[in-house]
């Protein structure tokens, strides 16, 4: 069953869709997640079913060649979402709603900037953006759940914002390590 959006305080409401980029969502992507190809419309009935007044924060990882987590450079993961690269575009199935914002994160070579918190919008970092607009509940869904979905839910509610993890509209690559960080999730006070 599909929940809706929380209608309380919807003007200070963000819908933060993770990474739903090519690389991640196409099967021929470089870093497949298996079934997220399946969120898009789910993601897309969520967007289009929210009031007007919900903003929607789109990120998206935003690496450069160099970045030190591709193993071609010495780390764990194979190149992905290079900037420029198809790989890196969100997936054409998405709609992307008029006035939605970008979050490109991951761009520092030495990070690799799992979190949305890392990222920015514009000039803006994530929460200096959600202060701006004083923003009071976050839900968050997308890809990977056990890597960037639990990084940005676990720093939004170390920001003591009022966070929930939309697991109908979000996937995995590991079910075991999925698990696990559900209930890291799930011990964390929304």
């Amino acid at each position: 069953m599909l929940r809706a959006i929380r209608k309380e305080n919807c003007s200070n409401h963000v819908l933060l869709i993770v990474d739903m980029q090519n690389d991640f969502v196409d099967p021929n992507g470089a870093l497949y997640v298996p079934h997220a190809e399946q969120l898009i419309p789910v993601i897309n009935r969520l967007i289009t079913q929210s009031r007007q007044n919900v903003q929607f924060v789109f990120t998206k990882d935003w690496h450069t060649r160099s970045n030190q987590s591709f193993t071609r450079n010495g780390g764990i993961w194979p190149g992905h979402c290079v900037q420029g690269s198809k790989g890196a575009e969100l997936h054409p199935g998405l709609y992307i709603p008029k006035g939605a914002h970008m979050l490109l994160k991951g761009t520092d070579d030495e990070r690799e900037g799992l979190s949305a918190f890392t990222g920015h919008i514009g000039t803006q970092t994530l929460l200096e953006f959600l202060k701006e607009n004083k923003v009071e509940t976050l839900d968050v869904c997308g890809v990977a759940i056990e890597h960037c979905v639990q990084a940005t839910v676990l720093d939004a509610r170390r920001h003591a914002i009022k966070t929930s993890y939309l697991a109908q509209a979000s996937a995995g690559i590991d079910p075991e390590a999925v698990r696990k960080s559900e209930a890291r999730m799930s011990l964390v006070a929304a």
